[in-house]
């Protein structure tokens, strides 16, 4: 049997957290805590096993245990973190919404978090990010965009405006014939 409990930082139990156990030939059971935080998975089988365990309004969390035959797993605690999230729209130096750019958000550590493509109507979303700093990176062939400062709160979504410092198209025009650039005069 491997048990645990789920937890957040202040040391109280989480209910229904999903854990999801992973052995090392990628056989995967799931299970649920239940209101005290804790959860069971029997006849799992022994080895090296990762034990995730994920809920709403928390970043994912895991923990990798040693289960030897025939002796006691000791209880696996995986403590739970709250999260926020970013929320925003992209537009045009006009104001005017843009869709099909590209947004990466970076921790602190310049480590790319997740990748987001704004939608028709601009927006954008990054959801269970951990408390923290981060910058937001839009890219797009036809615009330029400013790195956006973002402080993500536990519990709190932060909505970001990101504008484009211009709408100039980058890039040279060249005739279809010749290949050769075509000139502005």
């Amino acid at each position: 049997t491997v048990r645990g409990r789920i937890h957040d930082v202040a040391g109280d139990p989480i209910a229904n957290a999903e854990v999801t156990l992973v052995n090392s030939e990628f056989v995967s059971l799931v299970t649920h805590s239940d209101s005290t935080g804790n959860w069971a998975i029997d006849e799992f089988g022994s080895g090296v096993i990762l034990v995730r365990a994920e809920h709403d309004g928390f970043s994912a969390n895991q923990r990798v245990v040693e289960v030897l035959d025939g002796q006691e797993t000791p209880e696996v605690l995986v403590t739970l973190i709250e999260s926020g999230r970013v929320t925003g729209t992209v537009v045009n130096s006009a104001g005017q919404p843009v869709s099909g750019v590209t947004l990466t958000i970076v921790d602190s550590h310049a480590f790319d978090l997740g990748v987001a493509v704004s939608t028709a109507s601009g927006q954008f979303e990054f959801a269970e990010l951990p408390a923290g700093q981060y910058t937001l990176r839009a890219t797009t062939e036809s615009m330029s965009f400013p790195e956006v400062p973002v402080e993500v709160k536990a519990t709190e979504s932060a909505d970001v405006t990101v504008q484009s410092v211009n709408n100039s198209i980058h890039g040279s025009l060249q005739s279809a014939e010749t290949n050769e650039p075509l000139s502005n005069g």
